[in-house]
């Protein structure tokens, strides 16, 4: 590996390690979410140190450094955004179950009410197609 390419796996792993562990200090970051983003700062303090990685790779695939390199970026990329659908469908499971819950509470709330403090519903949004 060329001593340029290793210098830049170097600055890619000391950059995203920094910037997640400052993500994280500022609670930017959950914890659990920083854990890919340092081990994608790992991965390439790795190939930065053991050029050897990127060599066998390149010789199981059968392509060149740049296409090897552009692999491993699409299936880094690829499993951050699996993982980060994972997390937004379950988020919107929960608000569902949350507003309906909340929806529950306010018909409970307003038949305990004498029919005068009850609150009227919210009118139709206006300009829905």
């Amino acid at each position: 590996m060329k001593l340029q390419v290793a210098l830049s796996f170097v600055a890619i792993g000391l950059f995203f390690a920094l910037l997640v562990l400052e993500l994280v200090r500022r609670r930017r970051l959950r914890p659990e979410y920083a854990l890919l983003w340092s081990g994608m700062a790992v991965a390439a303090l790795l190939l930065a140190a053991f050029p050897q990685v990127m060599e066998w790779l390149v010789r199981l695939t059968g392509m060149d450094y740049r296409s090897t390199a552009i692999v491993i970026v699409f299936i880094f990329t690829a499993v951050m955004l699996i993982n980060f659908t994972v997390i937004i469908s379950r988020q919107c499971a929960r608000i569902i179950r949350l507003t309906q819950e909340i929806a529950l509470l306010r018909l409970r709330l307003d038949q305990h009410r004498p029919p005068a403090d009850r609150a009227e519903p919210p009118p139709p949004p206006s300009g829905s197609a």
